[in-house]
């Protein structure tokens, strides 16, 4: 018997898939295209105030990775429950 997963189950396993997968796509790119990985060291060098970029690329970082897993969670919750309820 399969058993049904819970929001927080859901939710933790969409925010380890997403991790994952911002994690290879972040790699792959590293190690494919170092031309935008210096590009961006160089703006981001010669900018003036490096707090408020380093805190804006981290929060824009954050917000696609928090948003991203709230919805894969949603899915993950919804395609559990109606599963499960389609065998009974």
């Amino acid at each position: 018997m399969q058993q049904v997963m819970t929001w927080k189950q859901a939710l933790t396993r969409s925010f380890q898939l997403v991790g994952l997968i911002l994690g290879i796509k972040l790699i792959r790119k590293s190690l494919t295209n170092f031309t935008e990985i210096r590009s961006f060291l160089r703006e981001f060098s010669q900018e003036r105030d490096k707090g408020l970029a380093l805190v804006t690329f981290l929060g824009t970082f954050l917000l696609i990775y928090l948003v991203s897993s709230l919805v894969l969670g949603l899915i993950y919750y919804l395609a559990n429950h109606v599963g499960a309820s389609l065998k009974k």
